[in-house]
């Protein structure tokens, strides 16, 4: 993993093509790849023998030291594999900030050398160098000690020939060591990669210095090259040291230790005398059964005993009690578990122990196992199961600790995950190792691997006349290089939520090692999965996120009893909002189809929902609908919109949190959904304010986590520091705070949002304060007690405001939107209220049925775009918008044609035509602009030309109309061709003395009066070109010339192309 170029399976193959009949990995202070490398070697016909490559620092070093050397330790019994598990863990626990690499002492070894050989002499070994140094004495006291430990049957003398200066020299005083001491020695390659070509890989991986010229000839030369080498290459290399070379078989022989794929490693329970895991699981299941139900029907009771005889036959029965303890745990402890998921729901012993809150009776749900995997064999599935447990994010912590005291800490570890490098990744490091451009990755040609899976020859990298070898950096040895390196993992990280728990010692299995704060196992889900050690998924769910936030402030505000499990299914009030289709922030429900099929359906109880929800064939394209997708879906839905309508404050503050944690623009449309439910969202408050969104009175305080920079951390110390009285001004909150975390840009931000409004102050006047408040409060903040403060209020007030005034109204939004990316004072849309009106724009809410087939414009934010709905399935060239919870269907070359304005977290216009289907009412939307880019259009063009050739009075008429509807602007407009006569010079005149609001509702009005050919259009110098075409593409194309010939404009070197 470190600098080895070959993967297993490649080694494998190549080794069984050779071949040969073992193969030794030893990765360097890892053992991360030895499940993946054992079962390509079972595939391969190949016998594996698990190593490991560790850093032992020198024999006589008494302290730490950073003086290290390699030994190679081979396993051969499986005491040696738990000692070799231990000595790579235990390298990784002795990293310290002084010591930054794995490492070991001699002293780590004495105890945990059985079942272990070890090989000495190789180029990085201490032997070898104390050779090379001619140290004698140091020599013969280290074998002594290595013998001493392992002892000396398992030490083996290792021999190695890269023609190395002095190497065959040493190479041969290690041969007649061995002989003196009548011990075994051994040839080896050190193997780092399949063939002598790859050896550039090598070097890279290594940081040698990069070759200029490659040689083919040489670069196949077998010689002192770290390749998987062939019996007769290596017994050339030590022709002198054949009993080295025949030693291997013997080696091979001595270290036949194999992993066991095939034991069940979960957690057994502990039971009473008499019970195993079998007869409890039953006893427990018929006793919940009879506290749940007065009788059991013949129909329930066979079903039980279906699903006992699946338990029994696939060993699941500690697997479903470790479920139920966890179920136990989170009631007792208020923890809102999901209702269940997959083949899970169907099982009836779920339900009864509360594993699952859905009894397959009720939905006719077919018994379908308990895994997900139905292809694989019924015994494979049991061992390699993943449980999974859905929770809250914020307990997932607190499960995990549960786990971990209730089986025991060396028996449930973090599980690990190797990411793997990006091609684009290391193509840039492999340009930056040559010095050479990224330019010359353009002109590379990859070769797949051929019908074996075998990697393609050197020569398909390079052109057929080629000569001898051609000069570096070449497009076709990069693509090689890649063609060795690729797939390749990058450094160990944690598995987020996945938990790996085992009947035996985790210790003896599986080394572990820091990663993140965390001790996580080297091994990953796959490798973990192949030993059968279970993992349990403790998965956070969205809506429980919600839900369980939610009842929190229920619990505090209005109803101590309340419990979301136990609502029923038939309420009228949740129905009602579920018709309206407000379900803005419940996922399974979020999207515009869904949202319009429940305004469209009136679902009035849950096997309706469920209907609706099951004619969602989007959301489940790569597989065939299901029941069992749909039933928990429904329910926690259900649970959110029940909470939503009778605790509305408790669920929008719980789903504002949510919110702008997940999904940043989907915040805005919640926060506009919370004010037009009249709930009032108070601004942020530095005294009052806590970390999310909370109730204060018969409001939502708004939580100081939407502070930009403002985080957890700083948070924690605002809140200890104001336990002991609140802040009375800004010197107060410098001195009282750590500046390290209350720094000049969370202050700024803090101003800028409101939060320190408290203090009396203009916000003009504390942004210019916050210098001065630094240095004084942090001049005396070390020195200042709380009773300081108190008996010192002339000094706090010491800093006087300079006499400025408070910034205007849109200056304080744009303030706003810097410091929380959102306007807290007033609606962004207020901004635009002048625009709005010039434009003739409505609100969303102010479609109505009376609107059918008329043109609009409304003006709002948009949520998210479909490209996919099962609504648009007669029309594919249709895309759907959600704005503020109405819908907008709209061509797709439309769609692609304003895209930066659908994507644009800002209120945009949308041009269209009202429609209807059912009861709803939608808009076939045709244009969309964001109201900045409309405020552009109003600045940037200055003039509109009217060619009125072959036009009468009807249309200088229509003109008028038009000019008096939208004037007041700064656009002039010019008629050239006008028609003969008094009056049509008159309407003329009068249309010319008129300015005009330019804007897209302006535009378009006039191509009903005008084909675009007679519209020509004068912008600025500084004019975007981008949006006249967005107004118009076949009329202002985005070329240069075309601009320029269709808008007149008055510096044509202004116009960029901007796309």
């Amino acid at each position: 993993m470190e600098d080895g170029v070959a993967s297993v399976t490649d080694l494998a193959q190549r080794a069984r093509s050779l071949g040969m009949r073992a193969l030794a990995l030893t990765d360097h202070n890892t053992l991360a790849g030895v499940i993946p490398f054992s079962r390509a070697c079972n595939e391969a016909g190949v016998r594996p023998i698990i190593g490991c490559e560790l850093d032992v620092a020198a024999f006589d070093a008494k302290v730490a030291t950073y003086s290290h050397y390699r030994m190679v330790v081979l396993c051969q019994t499986e005491l040696g594999y738990r000692n070799l598990v231990w000595l790579v863990a235990r390298a990784h626990a002795n990293v310290t900030a002084r010591q930054s690499r794995p490492l070991l002492r001699f002293d780590d070894l004495k105890n945990h050398a059985a079942g272990l050989l070890v090989l000495t002499g190789g180029m990085n070994t201490e032997l070898y160098h104390l050779l090379e140094a001619g140290r004698l004495d140091e020599t013969e006291s280290h074998v002594a000690e290595l013998v001493r430990i392992f002892e000396r049957a398992n030490v083996v003398f290792e021999v190695q020939d890269f023609a190395q200066p002095r190497q065959k020299e040493i190479n041969r005083q290690i041969f007649d060591l061995a002989e003196f001491l009548s011990m075994r020695i051994v040839a080896t390659n050190d193997v780092h990669y399949l063939r002598p070509e790859d050896g550039v890989c090598f070097d890279f991986l290594k940081g040698e210095r990069p070759p200029t010229f490659w040689d083919f000839s040489a670069a196949r030369s077998p010689e002192s090259t770290r390749h998987l080498a062939t019996s007769d290459e290596m017994r050339r290399r030590f022709h002198s040291m054949a009993k080295a070379c025949f030693a291997t078989n013997e080696i091979a022989e001595l270290c036949g230790f194999q992993l066991n794929f095939h034991k069940r490693r979960f957690p057994v329970q502990d039971f009473v005398r008499g019970f195993d895991a079998d007869s409890f699981l039953w006893d427990l299941t018929f006793r919940e059964a009879r506290s749940r139900y007065t009788q059991l029907s013949n129909e329930m009771k066979d079903r039980l005993n279906l699903e006992f005889e699946t338990i029994k036959a696939e060993g699941l029965s500690n697997n479903i009690m470790l479920l139920w303890n966890v179920a136990q745990y989170c009631r007792q402890n208020g923890i809102h578990m999901g209702v269940g998921r997959g083949n899970m729901i169907s099982s009836l012993v779920a339900y009864i122990l509360g594993i699952t809150q859905i009894n397959p009776m009720d939905y006719k749900l077919r018994f379908l196992g308990f895994d997900e995997d139905e292809s694989d064999k019924p015994g494979e599935r049991a061992r390699s199961r993943c449980l999974t447990v859905e929770i809250s994010k914020k307990h997932t912590k607190e499960l995990m600790e549960f786990l971990r005291q209730a089986i025991g800490p060396d028996s449930v570890s973090a599980v690990g995950k190797y990411a793997p490098m990006s091609r684009t990744s290391l193509a840039k490091d492999i340009c930056n190792w040559f010095n050479c451009s990224t330019t010359i990755l353009d002109k590379m040609v990859d070769h797949p691997r051929d019908g074996y899976g075998r990697l393609p020859e050197l020569e398909k990298y390079f052109p057929p006349k080629r000569g001898d070898g051609v000069a570096l950096p070449h497009p076709g040895l990069i693509s090689f290089m890649l063609s060795r390196l690729l797939p390749r993992p990058r450094v160990l990280d944690v598995m987020s939520n996945h938990i790996a728990l085992s009947g035996e010692n985790l210790n003896n299995l599986v080394p572990r090692q820091e990663a993140c704060d965390e001790m996580v196992t080297q091994f990953d889900a796959a490798a973990l999965d192949a030993l059968n050690i279970p993992r349990l998924l403790i998965e956070p769910h969205p809506l429980l996120n919600i839900i369980d936030s939610a009842t929190v402030w229920v619990h505090k505000e209005d109803n101590p009893n309340f419990d979301p499990d136990k609502i029923n299914l038939d309420d009228s009030p949740t129905y009602d909002l579920l018709s309206e289709g407000r379900t803005n922030g419940i996922g399974p429900f979020h999207s515009i189809s869904l949202k319009s099929l429940l305004r469209m359906h009136h679902p009035r109880n849950f096997m309706g929902l469920m209907k609706l929800k099951s004619m969602d064939r989007t959301a489940a394209a790569d597989h065939e609908p299901d029941v069992r997708d749909h039933v928990p879906d429904c329910l926690l839905t259900y649970r959110c919109a029940f909470i939503k309508a009778h605790f509305s404050r408790s669920f929008m503050a719980a789903l504002l949190t949510h919110t702008h944690d997940e999904d940043w623009k989907r915040f805005t449309l919640v926060l506009r959904e919370a004010k037009q439910m009249n709930l009032q969202i108070l601004p942020p408050d530095i005294n009052r304010s806590q970390y999310e969104f909370s109730h204060e009175h018969k409001a939502i305080r708004t939580g100081l986590k939407v502070i930009n920079g403002l985080g957890l951390k700083t948070y924690a110390e605002i809140e200890r520091v104001r336990k002991s009285g609140d802040f009375n001004d800004l010197v107060e909150l410098v001195r009282r705070t750590d500046g390290r975390l209350v720094n000049s840009s969370v202050l700024g931000n803090l101003v800028k949002a409101g939060a320190l409004d408290c203090f009396g102050f203009y916000r003009s006047q504390m942004l210019a304060m916050i210098a001065e408040g630094l240095k004084v409060g942090r001049e005396d903040g070390s020195q200042t007690n709380l009773f300081d403060l108190s008996a010192d209020k002339d000094f706090l007030n010491g800093i006087d405001p300079p006499n400025i005034p408070e910034m205007s109204p849109p200056d304080m939004m744009r303030n706003e939107i810097a410091a929380t990316g959102y306007c807290i004072s007033e609606d962004q849309l207020h901004l635009y209220s002048d625009l709005m009106r010039r434009c003739r724009a409505l609100p969303p809410t102010g479609l109505t049925p009376r609107m059918v087939d008329s043109e609009v414009h409304i003006a709002g934010f948009l949520d998210h775009v479909e490209t996919e709905s099962f609504l648009t399935m007669e029309d594919r060239e249709q895309v759907l918008l959600d704005l503020e919870g109405h819908v907008v269907s709209m061509p797709r070359k439309a769609a692609n044609l304003y895209a930066k304005a659908l994507v644009a977290n800002a209120p945009v216009l949308v041009g269209g035509t009202v429609k209807r289907r059912k009861d709803e009412i939608y808009l076939k939307g045709v244009t969309a602009f964001t109201l900045r880019m409309v405020q552009q259009m109003s600045e940037e063009v200055l003039k509109m030309e009217l060619n009125l050739e072959g036009e009468d009075i009807r249309t200088l008429l229509f003109i008028r109309r038009l000019v008096k509807l939208h004037r007041g602007g700064a656009t002039g407009v010019t008629i050239i061709n006008e028609p003969s006569g008094w009056l049509a010079r008159m309407l003329a005149q009068s249309i010319r003395k008129t300015p005009v609001f330019f804007s897209p509702p302006v535009y378009y009005a006039l191509k009903k009066i005008l084909s675009e050919e007679r519209i020509a259009l004068e912008a600025g110098e500084n004019a975007d070109p981008d949006l006249l075409h967005a107004l118009s593409p076949s009329r202002f194309p985005r070329t240069s010339e075309n601009i320029t010939a269709a808008i007149k404009i008055i510096d044509p070197a202004a116009v960029v192309d901007v796309y």
